[in-house]
């Protein structure tokens, strides 16, 4: 077993904006634990990606001791490309801990991690960071907070100015802090509030003891209902180790919080029992692929799990055997005998184990819920630039996929595209780095084809004979047929109307089999054909000449005739589109979807922002990400899904036409010349 029990341990997860401090702050509280000896240290930004872009893309954790406590923390990457790192760091730590940079105020992705960490329960602490900058104040954003959050965020940790320069940090319940009374008041205040008999006792005059007190915050804190707001600059070191004695003092363990709880298949609910004696149960949340193994983080809720014991993932019903179990601190990994509940440690050298699945007893049939991430929002298409990288593109980008739940990949049944979708342009172009770095294939990249499709709004009726006379044997078949529009989305329907045999059975799948074949082709642009009801009613054959491929080609062009009096148009992808914006960018976003031909179809509010939901062509929205990016600051966030086909309008259906001609036309001129070459080479070598 291991030397410490879960009441020790304090798991942390470090979240706010990109550039408001958290792995300053983290480093810091590593540097004050004697673990490094200077910052920045690299501890936490290690990653070459990292290093280049200045800033934290993935998800960090370390381990440190305090005061005979057991602390994890995560170090969480701010910025919206990686907000699944959020979702998934806070749904394994008891406490989040918001980090709020005083230069920049409040920002929507620490919004957007407040709303993670009230869905999930979490006790939540804010820091506030860069007190030291110029025109910082401390009471300007303590007052932001509470309009944002509310008023039950309260300070603990208060600056002392001497002068206008911030050089110290007093906690509100020392004595000597100066104006700490007022602050303590209103905290006492607000953690009377939280219980009916002590809110009772307090209105009636009647002093409450300190210990009282302290019991009852700490159980307001655990639930939510205060909100510790803790003073601080980390580059200068000030009030960090203020910060960790709230941590040790309010923050809960995991004995502290509600048990876990997990589901059977038919939706009885197993309590996990956070005790070293009960079976073991874990979720993993976070996985590392690259050419040597897999690296898989998960946190321990009930049981232990000792080096040299099995796994047994109950998701996929299948056991591996574990090797090392280890700590984290950044990429560094210290090995330890056996994990007891409430840590969250690593393992390498397993193969199967997926991000968010349970950990469990062999056989176990629990299972933990899943996390909700995030919908992708752009698409690229890829291709390897090297001929021998065809097969391993796909399997290497499927291992990053299986880190990522925000970074999909597919491949197109319509347009025969490898297509990666992730949460903005920088987000993919991290990704594929990390292809070309992690596993040496590098690609292409391309705007998707948008998959249009063809088809009529007319009928016609279309009478072909197709004779073909060459010596010997000939070619003859004739078929006469009706076209009309079909049912939306049903696809082709064929109808076998002939009467008195006059074409054999066998032909007339022959000539079903011509006219799938144009369908597949296209004709106007050459998109597939949808939704059109064919009936061959009528036709001839010759006793000889006639054939399988006479009548699919006489079907081919019976089809092309009448497809083309049949007034035929291009349909394009309908996208059900939901955008949530600052409410100050609500009018702005509605005209430029007006002027994308998006139709809106429905707003709500909540809170201060505004969901605007729509329909919009896929091709007005493909490069949306980063239009959305600039009209909101950043602010902005959205997911698409596909809705229906509709009409392309006329004037824009003839530029794709006589864009996809233009391209026919090129691509039969590079044949040509490619058959011209071909042919000189052959001449030249018989000749030689």
């Amino acid at each position: 077993m291991g030397n410490y029990e879960s009441s020790a341990i304090r798991n942390l997860a470090f979240v706010g904006h990109g550039g408001s401090g958290k792995t300053t702050l983290g480093e810091t509280l590593l540097k004050l634990a004697g673990i490094v000896t200077r910052v920045p240290a690299g501890v936490l930004d290690f990653s070459s990606d990292e290093k280049e872009r200045q800033h934290s893309i993935e998800s960090k954790i370390a381990h440190f001791s305090w005061k005979s406590k057991e602390i994890n923390f995560i170090d969480v990457p701010g910025y919206q490309e990686f907000f699944q790192n959020v979702v998934s760091s806070l749904s394994v730590v008891e406490t989040a801990v918001l980090v709020i940079s005083a230069s920049d105020g409040i920002t929507i992705n620490t919004r957007r991690a407040w709303n993670v960490a009230q869905k999930n329960g979490l006790a939540k602490f804010i820091v506030i960071t860069k007190l030291d900058n110029e025109n910082a104040n401390f009471n300007d954003m303590v007052a932001q907070i509470q309009s944002t959050f509310g008023s039950h965020c309260i300070p603990f940790v208060i600056p002392d100015v001497s002068g206008l320069k911030f050089s110290k940090v007093h906690h509100i319940f020392d004595p000597s802090t100066p104006n700490g009374k007022q602050y303590k008041d209103k905290l006492i205040e607000a953690t009377v509030e939280t219980s009916d008999e002590l809110l009772n006792r307090y209105l009636e005059g009647e002093s409450i003891a300190e210990d009282v007190i302290q019991k009852q915050l700490k159980e307001a804190i655990i639930r939510g209902q205060i909100i510790p707001i803790i003073a601080s600059s980390p580059t200068k070191e000030i009030g960090l180790a203020e910060l960790l004695d709230v941590i040790l003092e309010y923050a809960p363990s995991p004995l502290d919080v509600p048990k876990k709880k997990a589901k059977t298949p038919s939706g009885e609910e197993v309590i996990l029992e956070p005790t070293k004696n009960a079976p073991f149960a874990a979720q993993i949340f976070k996985i590392f692929n690259d050419p040597f193994g897999r690296i898989v983080y998960f946190r321990v809720y009930s049981g232990t799990l000792s080096t040299g014991t099995s796994i047994y993932d109950i998701n996929l019903g299948d056991s591996e055997r574990v090797g090392n179990i280890f700590r984290l601190l950044g990429k560094d990994q210290k090995n330890i005998d056996c994990a007891v509940p409430g840590d969250i440690v690593g393992i390498a050298k397993v193969e199967n184990v997926q991000l968010g699945h349970t950990l469990g007893p062999e056989k176990g049939t629990f299972k933990l819920s899943e996390s909700t991430y995030p919908m992708p929002m752009v698409s690229l298409a890829v291709n390897p630039k090297t001929r021998g990288d065809e097969q391993k593109i796909g399997a290497s980008l499927n291992k990053l996929a299986e880190e990522d739940k925000t970074f999909l990949v597919t491949r197109d049944a319509d347009t025969n595209e490898l297509v990666v979708s992730g949460m903005s342009n920088l987000h993919l172009d991290i990704m594929l780095n990390r292809l070309r770095t992690r596993f040496k294939v590098d690609c292409t990249q391309a705007m998707p084809h948008i998959p249009y499709r063809e088809t009529i709004t007319g009928k016609a009726d279309s009478r072909y004979r197709h004779k073909k006379q060459s010596g010997g044997h000939g070619q003859f078949a004739e078929v006469a047929i009706k076209l009309e529009p079909g049912v939306r989305g049903v696809g082709f329907d064929f109808q076998d109307d002939i009467v008195g045999g006059v074409v054999p059975s066998q032909f007339v799948l022959s000539t079903q089999k011509g006219i799938n074949l144009t369908l597949q082709r296209g004709i106007l642009a050459g998109y597939p054909i949808v939704d059109v009801r064919v009936s061959l009613y009528d036709g001839k054959t010759h006793d000889v000449d006639s054939s399988d491929a006479a009548f699919q080609m006489a079907g081919s062009k019976a089809f092309q005739e009448a497809f083309a009096a049949a007034k035929p148009v291009l349909l394009e992808p309908i996208m059900n589109i939901e955008i949530i914006v600052p409410s100050k960018f609500m009018g702005d976003i509605m005209g430029d979807l007006n002027s994308r031909r998006g139709r809106i179809v429905g707003t709500e509010a909540d809170g201060n922002d505004q969901i605007i939901k729509a329909l919009a062509p896929l091709a007005e929205i493909q490069a949306y990400s980063t239009q959305l990016k600039a009209m909101t600051g950043g602010e902005g966030t959205y997911s698409i899904q596909f809705s229906h086909y509709d009409v392309v309008p006329s004037y824009i259906q003839e530029k794709l036409v006589a864009k996809a001609k233009q391209e026919k036309q090129e691509q039969d001129k590079e044949k040509k010349i490619a058959n011209c070459t071909q042919l000189t080479l052959g001449a030249k070598q018989r000749k030689d």
